[in-house]
């Protein structure tokens, strides 16, 4: 059984522990007001993270999180440990990805 990682990662909007107003400001010290407003004009919360400079602080807490729900789910045989472990290896690669376009962006 295939679980889409778009799936897992957006649950973490919806608990306390996972909500990413929260953490980036928490990780940014930014209000959370500011963090809203900048994610309702459009910027994705990598974008902001990298921008804000937390974006390493909040890859892991959001694999974190991830982790946390994929063991949860291998718990309850709703995956296998095996789909787990591919879903944060292609978390990982997607993040690669991610810091990568992220660096050519700023390369003169």
């Amino acid at each position: 059984m295939k679980t889409d990682v778009n799936y897992v990662l957006s649950t973490a909007e919806e608990t306390d522990s996972g909500n990413v107003v929260c953490l980036l400001s928490a990780l940014s010290g930014k209000e959370e007001t500011e963090i809203e407003s900048m994610l309702r004009r459009g910027v994705s919360p990598w974008l902001l993270a990298n921008e804000l400079d937390v974006l390493y602080e909040f890859k892991e807490e959001i694999l974190g999180y991830m982790i946390t729900q994929l063991c949860r789910m291998v718990e309850e045989n709703q995956i296998t440990q095996e789909d787990a472990d591919e879903l944060v290896a292609e978390f990982e690669m997607n993040f690669a990805e991610l810091e990568e376009r992220f660096m050519r962006a700023v390369r003169p």
